[in-house]
């Protein structure tokens, strides 16, 4: 009797360490998880309550049936909202307030990041919430590609930003799939040869899995761009057939460039290496650029200046031409 009462009470001190750092574990997972719910403690997005056990970081609604949605929130004790930020909106994001509806853009998600802190300096703690919003139904776009360009990114309705789970080309003989990328706008696609092919991404949203698909086209190689003279020198179109990097010892230069017959110029934008495409600039054929020298601002890589020219065609079908060019005096 003695050694059962003995071993009752051990059984009974080993079940109260065990609920003990079952609590500890629960608490301290609470706090490791990168979770929002002590910081924000109600949310709704368009009127919705949004369970935040649930979606404890980031929550979307990427199929919204209105244009703009109200965005809602309340703040734990001792916490205090340092910003709420619209991003990806046009032309510039924005600040919003509690409450205020959010604008949806056509064609394009967006996001909302809501950043609180604590208002103790001594157990200070801050904490970060996305929403991210698209207006209709998101999708992926297809496309008309060329043989032999360059791999180029996946492009779609809403869906740039969402995670994949699966990247698939029904036919890799005619695309292949280079690389499926941490968010979708970042896979990459490479035409190899003329053909059909239709693109299968499986995307995480809210946890869940989805399919979206789309069929790409490739084609030959079109000849678009008839001429490119960079001040007196002729591009070589046939070596050059997508893309040229040339390096001159010139500061400014003359750049003319000629559609080919049944394309026209749609337009031409122009950036410097050292702004990563922030600072766009427009660009005709028979203007001068300037041509930079030197690394980027960081002092880490070497400044250029790159063209773009986009050209379409009666099918409405896009071809883009890049011309990078940087100085070279020594």
């Amino acid at each position: 009797m003695k050694n059962a009462k003995k071993l009752l009470s051990t059984l009974l001190a080993l079940l109260l360490v065990f609920s003990a750092l079952s609590t500890g574990m629960t608490a301290l997972a609470a706090e490791e998880d990168g979770g929002t719910s002590r910081a924000i403690t109600a949310l709704s997005v368009g009127g919705k309550p949004i369970d935040l056990a649930a979606f404890p970081k980031e929550y979307s609604n990427l199929n919204c049936n209105k244009k703009s949605v109200k965005i809602k929130w309340s703040l734990g004790e001792g916490w205090h909202l340092v910003s709420a930020w619209v991003i990806g909106a046009k032309p510039n994001s924005y600040e919003i307030s509690n409450g205020e509806a959010v604008k949806l853009p056509k064609g394009k998600a967006i996001s909302v990041h809501i950043k609180a802190v604590t208002d103790s300096e001594e157990n200070y703690d801050e904490k970060y919430y996305e929403i991210q919003l698209h207006y209709g139904k998101p999708k992926l776009l297809p496309e008309t590609l060329w043989v032999g360009s360059y791999p180029v990114n996946v492009k779609t309705d809403g869906l740039d930003e969402v995670e994949p789970v699966s990247l698939k080309s029904s036919n890799p003989k005619v695309l292949g799939v280079v690389k499926m990328g941490g968010v979708l706008a970042s896979g990459e696609l490479k035409p190899k040869k003329a053909g059909k092919s239709t693109v299968t991404a499986t995307v995480l949203i809210n946890g869940e899995k989805k399919k979206f698909k789309a069929t790409y086209v490739v084609k030959k190689y079109p000849n678009a761009l008839k001429e490119l003279k960079v001040g007196a020198d002729q591009v070589n179109l046939k070596k050059n057939k997508f893309r040229a990097t040339l390096k001159l010892k010139k500061k400014k230069v003359k750049v003319t460039f000629k559609a080919a017959k049944g394309w026209k110029v749609k337009k031409c934008t122009g950036c410097d290496s050292d702004t990563y495409g922030d600072e766009m600039f427009k660009f005709k054929s028979g203007g001068t650029v300037a041509v930079p020298t030197g690394l980027d601002s960081e002092g880490e890589y070497p400044n250029w200046v790159y063209l773009t020219i986009v050209l379409t065609n009666k099918k409405k079908e896009s071809f883009t031409y890049e011309l990078g060019m940087r100085c070279v005096t020594d």
